[in-house]
C-alpha cells in the first residue's frame, strides 16, 4: 500500500497538555480523520478502519463511542463494504 505523509503542526503548549506521546497522538490524528471521513460519507466502514488501523470490531466501537450511526448505507455504499470486508479477510488469511 502507499502511503502519503502530511505534516501538521502544533504549538508546543497544546502538545505539551496533550498529555501523549507523539506516536499516541499521530494515532488519534488517524483516528479522527477516519472518522470524519467515515462520518461525511467519503470513506466506506472499511476503508476507514483501514484508515485508524483498527480491526472492524474495534472501529464499530469508536463510532457509538462518537455517536455516528452505521445504519446509514446506500445500496451502493453497502456492496462497497462487501467488497472492504472481503478484502481484509483475504489479507488476514494471507498474513
Amino acid at each position: 500500500m502507499q502511503t502519503v505523509t502530511i505534516k501538521v503542526e502544533f504549538p508546543k503548549q497544546t502538545f505539551l497538555h496533550w498529555g501523549r506521546s507523539k506516536e499516541e497522538i499521530e494515532q488519534d490524528v488517524k483516528k479522527a480523520t477516519a472518522l470524519e471521513l467515515f462520518r461525511d460519507k467519503r470513506l466506506s466502514f472499511g476503508k476507514a478502519a483501514d484508515l485508524a488501523g483498527m480491526p472492524l470490531s474495534d472501529f464499530m466501537d469508536l463510532t457509538r463511542e462518537h455517536k455516528i450511526p452505521l445504519t446509514d448505507y446506500s445500496l451502493e455504499e453497502l456492496e462497497e463494504e462487501i467488497k472492504s470486508s472481503k478484502t481484509t479477510a483475504e489479507k488476514l488469511k494471507r498474513d
